[in-house]
C-alpha cells in the first residue's frame, strides 16, 4: 500500500508537475501552458516553503527491488501564499489514476484539514474545475462550498473554474 510522507523529497518538483501534466492532458486536454503554470507556481511555493504555515504531503509507492520509491501523488497547504486572500489555500492535489478510489485522497484531505486547524487558519480555499466529481465529493465532505464560478479558456478547452471555501 502506498504511504503518505510529509515534506519535500528530491525529485518532487518534477514529479508533481509530471503527474498534473499527464492527468490533465489525457483527461481534460489541457496544453503545455497548464504545465508551465504548475511548474512556475510550484517552484515559487517551494522557494518560500516553511512548515510553520505550509505543508507538503507526497504519496509514495511501495519500494521496488532496489528500495526506490516513486511519487504517485501530492497535496499542498499553502498558508503563506502570495495572493491577497486570507486563510490557507489547498493546491496541487493529484493522485496517479491507478490510485483513485483507494482512500488516499481522503487521507490527504484529512491531514490537510487537521494541519489547517492546528495551524490556526480560520478559512481554507481552493480552485478546481467543474467536473472533477471525485475530488468535489472530498471537498464537500469537509464543508467546502462554491463561492465563485468563472468560465475561461486558458490552457486549451473552455473550463468552468470553481473557487471553493470552508471555515474552520
Amino acid at each position: 500500500m502506498p504511504e503518505i510522507q510529509t515534506g519535500y523529497t528530491p525529485g518532487a518538483l518534477g514529479r508533481i508537475i509530471e503527474l498534473h501534466e499527464t492527468y490533465y492532458s489525457e483527461y481534460w486536454n489541457l496544453d503545455y501552458e497548464f504545465s508551465r503554470e504548475v511548474a512556475v507556481e510550484l517552484a515559487e511555493f517551494l522557494g518560500r516553503y516553511d512548515e510553520a504555515e505550509n505543508r507538503l504531503w507526497l504519496v509514495m509507492s511501495d519500494p521496488d527491488d532496489d528500495g526506490e520509491r516513486e511519487i504517485l501523488g501530492s497535496l499542498v497547504v499553502d498558508g503563506g501564499h502570495s495572493d491577497d486572500e486570507e486563510g490557507a489555500r489547498l493546491r496541487w492535489v493529484v493522485l496517479a489514476p491507478e490510485l483513485h478510489g483507494q482512500g488516499l485522497g481522503r487521507e490527504l484531505m484529512n491531514r490537510a484539514m487537521a494541519f489547517c486547524a492546528d495551524a490556526g487558519f480560520d478559512r481554507v480555499y481552493l480552485w478546481t474545475y467543474e467536473g472533477l466529481e471525485a475530488a468535489r465529493r472530498l471537498y464537500d465532505k469537509h464543508g467546502f462550498t462554491v463561492v465563485e464560478d468563472v468560465t475561461r479558456q486558458d490552457w486549451g478547452p473552455e473550463l468552468t473554474y470553481q473557487k471553493l471555501e470552508t471555515y474552520l
